[in-house]
Parts: structure tokens; C-alpha cells; sequence
């Protein structure tokens, strides 16, 4: 193989890395599952007002928030209740689409695991301790809809 053959496939491998580097992600659990709105208000309106529910109304602590690549990630919030701990986070995604905001909300609930399931696994990885759990958090449900409520009245 000539050397241009090589230099174009290195060039097509970083653009690829380049533009895989530059989108949003999806949130580390790998689910494809999340609640979006598309909202006919001005990204930073959104923004803005998202913060504002999030840390003010539902007092989430912010792991992480990146305005420019519309990611906001909330820390772990737990309870304990009768039927045992669960635990969640949130991880909302803005894109800009025209002169609108497209708005996804990711969740993660866990509830811990059964003594057998944070042993290691087959492989040898130490497990965490947490499982996946089906159950819906109504705060997070409920985003969506007080931003929407919250942007009407701007």
C-alpha cells in the first residue's frame, strides 16, 4: 500500500474520532430510553430555566453542566423508605434545532443488589452493589412539565 493510502485512512479515522468526540452522549448506562420536548423558546431561555428546576425546585446537586454542549448531569439522590433504598440521577440533553430547543431528560434509578449479585461476576469485575430498578421517580417525570409551565409564563 502506498503512503497516501495509509494518510487517508488515518485522516478518515481522526475526522471519525473527531466528530464521535464532539457529539453529546448518551447516558453511561447505555439506555436509549428518555422523555423529550421540543420547546419553541431560545436556548438560553431553556437553559436557564432548566438550571433553576433543577437546582432551586428539586434541589439536585450538579455533577456536571456544560452549556455549550447542552449536557447537565445531576449527582446520586437517594432515599430510604420502608421498601428499601433507591437511588437516582438525571441527565438532561439540549440541542439547538432551528429557532427551537430540543429538550431529552435520561434517568438512572438503582436499588441496591442482592448479596449474590455484588459479588464478582463471571469475568472477575467487582459489581457496585447497585442494580437497575424499574420503578418511576415522580420528580423526574415531572421536569418536562415544569419547564414547560416555567417557559409559558417567561
Amino acid at each position: 500500500m502506498k503512503a497516501s493510502g495509509i494518510t487517508t485512512i488515518f485522516l478518515g479515522l481522526g475526522l471519525l474520532l473527531v466528530q464521535w468526540g464532539c457529539t453529546t452522549t448518551p447516558p453511561e448506562n447505555g439506555s436509549s430510553l428518555y422523555t423529550s420536548k421540543t420547546f419553541v423558546s431560545e436556548y438560553d431561555a431553556v437553559w436557564e430555566t432548566l438550571l433553576e428546576i433543577l437546582t432551586e425546585d428539586l434541589m439536585y446537586p450538579i455533577k456536571h453542566k456544560d452549556k455549550n454542549r447542552g449536557v447537565i448531569e445531576t449527582e446520586w439522590t437517594s432515599i430510604i423508605r420502608i421498601r428499601g433504598t433507591l437511588r437516582w440521577n438525571v441527565r438532561v440533553l439540549l440541542e439547538r434545532e432551528g429557532n427551537a430547543t430540543v429538550v431529552k431528560v435520561y434517568d438512572r434509578v438503582e436499588e441496591p443488589a442482592s448479596v449474590k449479585e455484588k459479588l464478582k461476576n463471571k469475568s472477575g469485575d467487582l459489581k457496585t452493589g447497585w442494580q437497575s430498578s424499574e420503578e418511576k421517580i415522580e420528580d423526574v417525570d415531572n421536569i418536562l412539565k415544569m419547564l414547560s409551565t416555567r417557559l409559558e409564563e417567561k
